[in-house]
């Protein structure tokens, strides 16, 4: 018997080689594709678990800042690391929520007076950190803060209509209650408000444009102003009357009187989608109005119906 040694061809070692390093790849693709899953069902599970969780709220421990007068308006940026304050006489300041640059929560980071002694305050309706300043005289500021992209900038406030106060009631009598809500184009506002002497002023304002304010007489005392995030409508509250009136421009244009049921006294507060607005009754009972039907009527929850009314309104104890 002839025994006989088969020699491997170099080219055929190669091919080997080759095929045991794409073997190996592939294993080693296939071992991090099934890790990746794995790391995505992980991250998943971590996302979904909180919504099974009973929903809970935790006092975060206490933080002393330096003030001088009363507070009227609290915030804060989305990332929660300044806090804004404006006060009574009139000054807008910023202040550290988190520790950073040895330098503690609760330092004053910037100061800035924005309006001398202002006697009303309203927040924007469908903005964030947007405010009007009124005067006992009637004339007002617009403030918005801005805050900076980095922690080694400093926020600041930003006065959209400059920093000369605007008339918004030419005859200079004080406002009682204040509404304000952006409109487009960007950059306007709608400024409604309530004198002592019991008119409804509406107007326009806009940092290139001249003013355009529009007025009604009341014949009542108003409790409480509302301007839709559209800018579209308007509520005020009297006693147990609610108005509404159609917005046209700096026009205003009465649609409806309600009165209300329930007993009082009342608070009303419009929802952040502009179409509804929630009656808040001091025996508990909540009503909503609602945009309803092409036909301008009002359904009660009695099931009676208005004429030239728009919405619906449903009552639930609370």
């Amino acid at each position: 018997m002839v025994q006989t040694t088969a020699n491997q061809h170099p080219r055929d070692r190669l091919r080997a080689r080759v095929d045991r390093g794409v073997q190996a790849a592939v294993t080693v693709s296939g071992l991090l594709v099934l890790m990746t899953l794995m790391l995505i069902f992980v991250y998943l599970l971590y996302a979904v678990l909180p919504l099974f969780k009973p929903a809970s709220i935790e006092a975060a421990p206490p933080m002393a800042i330096e003030r001088s007068a009363p507070t009227l308006a609290l915030g804060m940026d989305v990332q929660q690391r300044v806090g804004y304050r404006i006060d009574t006489q009139g000054a807008g300041q910023f202040y550290a929520l988190t520790s950073a640059d040895n330098r503690p929560a609760g330092t004053s980071i910037a100061q800035q007076r924005l309006l001398k002694a202002p006697a009303l305050l309203a927040q924007a309706v469908g903005a964030r950190d947007t405010f009007a300043l009124a005067g006992a005289d009637g004339r007002f500021i617009i403030t918005q803060a801005e805050f900076a992209a980095t922690q080694q900038a400093l926020p600041r406030w930003a006065l959209p209509l400059g920093a000369r106060p605007q008339v918004l009631d030419r005859r200079g009598r004080a406002l009682t209650l204040l509404a304000l809500t952006p409109v487009r184009p960007a950059g306007q506002f709608l400024l409604a408000a309530v004198t002592d002497d019991r008119r409804l002023l509406l107007g326009r304002f806009g940092p290139e444009q001249a003013a355009r304010v529009s007025e009604l007489p009341l014949d009542a005392a108003a409790q409480q102003l509302i301007i839709t995030p559209d800018g579209r409508q308007l509520y005020l509250l009297s006693g147990d009357r609610l108005a509404r009136y159609q917005i046209e421009g700096d026009r205003l244009q009465l649609s409806e009187t309600r009165r209300l049921g329930g007993q009082g006294p009342y608070r009303i507060s419009a929802l952040p989608g502009g179409s509804a607005l929630i009656v808040h009754a001091a025996d508990g009972q909540l009503r909503e109005w609602f945009d309803v039907g092409k036909k301008p009527t009002l359904a009660t929850d009695a099931g009676t119906a208005l004429p030239a009314t728009r919405g619906a309104a449903q009552s639930a104890a609370q």
